[in-house]
């Protein structure tokens, strides 16, 4: 493939240099250990074994070449986390997370913490050069839980120990917890400063928290709520099984608040937001029988998983019952509609029947603006992990993790290895036009990938290139491109 913020977050210092990415640990093979050293070039011949069979590194329309890549490591025992969507900015992607143990976020010596502390850096598209990287190691807790970009960042996670972020000064909010926790949301102009940065109490948990940043600049966030909170709107009362939306303006003032509140069950949770063209609010998420989504209310006969639009002022527009147990989507934006990539256990049926079988299988939907299913592709049973993204002239990538064998069009792909990763390219309408797989005899894992247009994909996670031996620790950030 061919192919801002200087970010001060406690005591964040603007890097120069560096590689990219956090750390997926990958699979030893079996009887052996692991190591924390790559080698060896992308898109090379390498191979590993499958029932006696040898299977080049990569294999299918193997049309795509990688143009560079990046990677950061953890050493030992260490764990660095990552969080997604990639965030495309004009001409640079920009990627973040925390860390806990010994990581070289970027290029230098791995830096021991007791974090989680938070990483940030902004990579060049063209070349993959790091623009700047920053990293922190301080006292108490400061994780990223989600970031979105959309002419500025906006940053959500959670700490416990007084911080600044980009010069804005957080302090944990009182709460019963011990230690204290608070969530923090706030957004970041391109010199780094903060635009406004708020600290909210939500009982200290945060599973689920995700952010999205609309055209205008608002930004929206979604998580659980486990008792009542306070956006700026005023209280929410909420209990231990809602969840919230909230929408602050470009400069941080409150425009609406509520909760997501189950009817039936005491189940419900909120997995994903995104924003659209016209600034509309796209939520996913699961439940039990029955939810309220503040003026829609969505039914079925047992576990299923909704998505819902809400208007700019979180008003409700519609919702679908989506009937599939075990399953979670993941959203992105495509003009006014929306793909959904999702892994489910069982059959997935968005209105138009049943798809797939009774074991997990992967996904893949695109949606119009008022809901309609425009086509649904299911892509088999061996996927485990799925990811899609679109471009406005309207083609769309795909790419995940897969075990054992997968078809994806007239292509059957076997695995080199335990887990192996997969790109493919579909048009408007759904229809798989090229596919690709690659990895070898350790466990390659895609967590991200985005459409960058003309043939180009920039893909996350761990694998990216080929290695002679187990990738211990590592996230990878490469771009692949038709030559």
């Amino acid at each position: 493939m061919r192919g801002l913020l200087l970010v001060t977050i406690g005591l964040l210092v603007a890097s120069a240099g560096g590689c990219v990415i956090g750390a997926s640990r990958r699979g030893d093979p079996p009887g052996e250990g692991g190591s924390s050293a790559t080698g060896g070039a992308g898109g090379g011949g390498g191979e590993g074994g499958v029932g006696g069979e040898t299977v080049p590194w990569t294999s299918g329309d193997a049309s795509l070449v990688p143009v560079w890549h990046r990677e950061m490591v953890c050493a030992g025992s260490s764990v660095a986390i990552r969080v997604h969507p990639l965030g495309i900015d004009g001409d640079q992607v920009v990627v973040g997370g925390h860390f806990n143990g010994s990581c070289a976020p970027f290029e230098g010596v791995p830096t021991p913490s007791d974090g989680p502390d938070p990483w940030l850096a902004a990579i060049a598209l063209e070349d993959g050069a790091t623009r700047w990287a920053t990293h922190v190691v301080a006292p108490g807790t400061q994780r990223i839980q989600s970031l979105a970009v959309a002419g500025g960042l906006a940053l959500a996670g959670d700490f416990d120990a007084p911080f600044a972020l980009g010069g804005a000064s957080l302090n944990p909010l009182p709460t019963s917890d011990v230690p204290p926790s608070s969530l923090f949301l706030g957004a970041l102009d391109e010199t780094g400063q903060a635009s406004w940065a708020h600290a909210h109490d939500v009982n200290g948990l945060f599973a689920g928290v995700r952010v999205a940043r609309a055209p205008n600049g608002d930004v929206v966030m979604v998580g659980d709520a486990h008792s009542p909170v306070d956006f700026g709107g005023g209280s929410l009362d909420a209990d231990l099984f809602n969840s919230f939306v909230v929408r602050f303006a470009a400069d941080g003032s409150h425009v609406h608040s509520g909760l997501i509140e189950p009817l039936g069950f005491d189940v419900e949770e909120v997995d994903d937001v995104v924003v659209d063209s016209l600034g509309r609010s796209w939520l996913a998420g699961r439940f039990v029988q029955q939810i309220d989504l503040g003026g829609g209310t969505l039914t079925a006969s047992e576990e299923a998983s909704y998505l819902a639009v809400l208007d700019d002022t979180g008003s409700f527009l519609h919702g679908l019952v989506v009937h599939a147990v075990g399953c979670r989507l993941d959203l992105r934006p495509l003009g006014e509609g929306a793909l959904v990539a999702a892994v489910c256990s069982g059959a997935l049926d968005f209105g138009a029947g049943p798809k797939g079988s009774e074991e997990v299988g992967g996904h893949v939907l695109r949606l119009a603006g008022d809901g309609a299913l425009l086509w649904h592709d299911y892509l088999g049973e061996s996927i485990g992990e799925l990811h899609v993204d679109g471009d406005p002239s309207g083609g769309v990538v795909v790419a995940g993790t897969f075990a054992d064998e997968l078809l994806l069009g007239d292509e059957r792909f076997a695995s080199a290895g335990r887990k192996d990763a997969f790109l493919a390219e579909l048009s408007a309408s759904g229809e798989i036009l090229a596919a690709q797989r690659f990895g070898g005899e350790y466990d390659d894992v895609i967590e991200d990938v985005r459409h960058l247009g003309e043939g180009r994909y920039l893909l996350g996670g761990a694998g990216l290139q080929e290695a002679e031996s187990a990738a211990f620790d590592v996230y990878e950030l490469a771009l692949w491109a038709r030559p």
